[in-house]
């Protein structure tokens, strides 16, 4: 894995590029994060992905089954700035082998509108006629599938490609079951706006 990356960590994993193909990596968190072991929500997630895409054509990033190894002696030792304060000496990685976004990407979350459309705005910039067309029919469906799917609110995160295609990310969050008040308000015409944008 490239450990000379920078900033590609959420709160609970980090992804990292894989040294011999580019196109994918892992997502590596904590085997026990917060004294809580991580190995059948990643199991539990992956397996969600799955029938999503089975059902909806759901795109998502998971490649392969979570995996949980103890941690080699080797990732610690090459752990550099803030992964090194991120994972201090886990006993236990879990490891999501996972596919990358592709190049010009963007993430849109449903909490900040300025944020939200900013981003809208640098990606369309780049976008065709034909994929700005292809955005729209996405996101029609990404609403479609949240009707569907309420627990998809909670923590809400899209990938967006230049191709206008869709791709939903992190889906340890849905774990949590019922949105919160404050994920249901966020979300709550967040996409709409987004198309009508």
């Amino acid at each position: 894995i490239n450990y000379r990356q920078r900033g590609l960590c959420g709160g609970e994993k980090c992804f990292f590029v894989s040294m011999s193909d580019s196109s994918k990596g892992y997502l590596i968190g904590d085997g026990n994060f917060h004294k809580v072991p991580r190995l059948a929500e990643a199991v539990e997630a992956y397996t969600y992905a799955a029938e999503l895409e089975a059902e909806y054509n759901f795109r998502h990033f998971y490649a392969d089954p979570p995996y949980e190894m103890n941690t080699p002696r080797a990732f610690v030792r090459n752990l550099w700035g803030d992964y090194k304060k991120h994972f201090g000496k886990p006993k236990s990685l879990i490891i999501q082998p996972s596919r990358t976004a592709p190049e010009g990407s963007i993430i849109i979350r449903c909490y900040n509108d300025r944020v939200l459309y900013g981003r809208l705005l640098y990606i369309l910039q780049s976008m065709s006629v034909e994929s700005k067309q292809n955005l729209l029919g996405e996101l029609e469906s990404v609403i479609q599938v949240v009707e569907a799917q309420p627990v998809l609110i909670n923590d809400f995160q899209l990938v967006i490609d230049t191709n206008g295609r869709t791709y939903h990310l992190d889906l340890n969050r849905v774990k949590r079951g019922e949105a919160s008040q404050k994920d249901a308000r966020n979300f709550e015409g967040c996409l709409e706006g987004a198309v009508k944008y």
